[in-house]
């Protein structure tokens, strides 16, 4: 059985961003950047909070290739990450438990019959549900926990399948894929999860596209190929529209307060935009969050908003927003992925990591918070 290889990083960071539209007064703006490109912290009291590698895990796993699209999605066990060549190959998994550590050495292969290049898995009805990309098809499989089995949904057409790749709406499951042709929800229903057709949200051509879950719907974003970003809230059918691309997207949400933030890529920038789900503007202006770097991730861990990006350098650079709005974060160096999607950013195992692929090998690390005294 052929395996691959990854590496956990943790990571966490924001900001936000400025245009000519007029702005909900945000107590998130940052007031500058945590990492030093766009400014140091204002010490507050002589004690400020940084953010810091609180653990590390090793993996005994080998990779079919280090340039893999490597996705992660918490399971009641822990989480489990699922891996695809870029190049085009197998798409293979594994499972980590609630302490981080893998359950054994081998990985399972999820999907072997195309070359498949690219990979997400979400948690839908308490089922794990894992989008394989080849081409204009994307295969839809519920997999059993332990991974020992694959139900097969079919396929639906695209060539994007978001992060998050099967949401829940009211009473059925939607599976929302994109593509030149635009962005379709595929429903299934019922105990079977039989299919219900698919419905058009947008014919506009598309070039990223991203989702997250949002009490018993979703919050979905894509960016057209004419450098307009768009922000749904999927149930109601709500959208807003920026005048700037926002591709690599990636979603967050915090249920309580309606609140979230999405990370893109611009011009070879990383930038923020807050959400607002419910206010007059839900998709805010855009913030610069660092220049030269790529590859963001975000995740809400029940209290902070994590990013996370690849700089100038290659490094990982992790952080999370706190409540003054400031980006406090970190560069892990060394910590290089291979390509920009030989990494993820997941909430698991009582704490916030990233899995991926770089050069020097896997390993696992966690990142906290910590109080630490003015100099």
């Amino acid at each position: 059985m052929r395996v691959f290889c990854t590496t956990i990083l943790l990571l966490g960071t924001g900001c936000l961003g400025d245009d000519n539209r007029p702005q909900i007064d945000d107590p998130l703006v940052p007031e500058m950047d945590g990492i030093g490109e766009f400014g140091e912290l204002v010490p507050v009291h002589g004690v400020h909070r940084v953010a810091a590698v609180c653990d590390q895990r090793a993996w005994d796993i080998l990779p079919d290739t280090k340039h893999l699209d490597v996705a992660v999605v918490q399971t009641s066990t822990g989480a489990s990450v699922f891996g695809v060549p870029k190049a085009g190959g197998a798409v293979r998994g594994f499972r980590v438990d609630q302490r981080g550590d893998a359950f054994d050495r081998d990985v399972t292969t999820i999907r072997d019959d195309r070359n498949y290049t690219a990979v997400s898995a979400s948690v839908a009805a308490g089922r794990l549900v894992v989008a394989s990309v080849v081409d204009d098809k994307i295969a839809i499989d519920i997999v059993r926990d332990d991974l020992g089995a694959v139900h097969g949904l079919g396929d639906v057409s695209g060539s994007l399948a978001t992060d998050v790749p099967m949401i829940t709406s009211r009473d059925q499951q939607v599976a929302l894929v994109g593509g030149p042709f635009g962005v379709f929800a595929n429903g299934f229903t019922g105990a079977t999860w039989a299919t219900t057709g698919e419905t058009a949200v947008t014919k506009s051509s598309i070039t990223s596209l991203t989702s997250t879950k949002y009490l018993d719907d979703a919050v979905f974003a894509w960016s057209t190929d004419t450098k307009e970003c768009n922000l749904q809230h999927f149930a109601t059918g709500s959208t807003s529209t920026r005048k700037f691309g926002c591709e690599g997207a990636r979603i967050s949400m915090n249920e309580t307060d309606a609140r979230g933030m999405l990370v893109f890529e611009e011009a070879g920038n990383v930038f923020r935009s807050n959400i607002y789900l419910g206010g007059g503007d839900e998709l805010q202006v855009k913030v610069p969050v660092a220049e030269i770097a790529r590859s963001p991730r975000v995740v809400f861990d029940g209290t902070y908003h994590w990013v996370s990006y690849i700089d100038a350098r290659g490094d990982v650079v992790v952080g999370f927003v706190d409540e003054r709005g400031n980006l406090v974060s970190r560069a892990l160096e060394g910590t290089a992925p291979a390509e920009n999607d030989a990494y993820d950013l997941a909430v698991f195992a009582n704490g916030v990591w990233v899995v991926g692929v770089n050069d020097d090998g896997f390993g696992a690390q966690r990142m906290c918070i910590q109080d630490k005294l003015d100099q």
